[in-house]
């Protein structure tokens, strides 16, 4: 699973469409080797942020993943009720959240 920061991530959830999911067209890029995520905007206009993906045995898997469903306040069932705000779901139970710890 990946954390991003905060923040940024709102934005992405922002730009996800959620008053009118037909008008908007957000894609998300993750380049693993560079810890980086891209999020393109229908404009063409990208916003770049630093990533922190799966740790040894939790690797992330790569592929094209479509949105399943989005969660604001969600907590893991997985890994001890810790919190994965603003996550947004794909299959097989991937997902990309914010965090609520600081990149210092």
């Amino acid at each position: 699973m990946l954390k991003v920061l905060l923040r940024p991530f709102v934005i992405v959830v922002a730009l996800c469409g959620l008053v009118a999911p037909a008008l908007a067209r957000v894609e998300i890029f993750v380049d693993l080797s560079r810890q980086r995520m891209t999020v393109k905007k229908p404009g063409g206009e990208a916003l770049v942020w630093k990533v922190s993906s799966g740790r040894s045995g939790f690797e992330t898997p790569t592929g094209v993943f479509n949105v399943q469903r989005m969660d604001a306040e969600h907590f893991s069932d997985e890994y001890e009720q810790a919190p994965m705000p603003y996550a947004i779901f794909f299959s097989r139970g991937l997902a990309i959240h914010g965090s609520y710890e600081r990149d210092l």
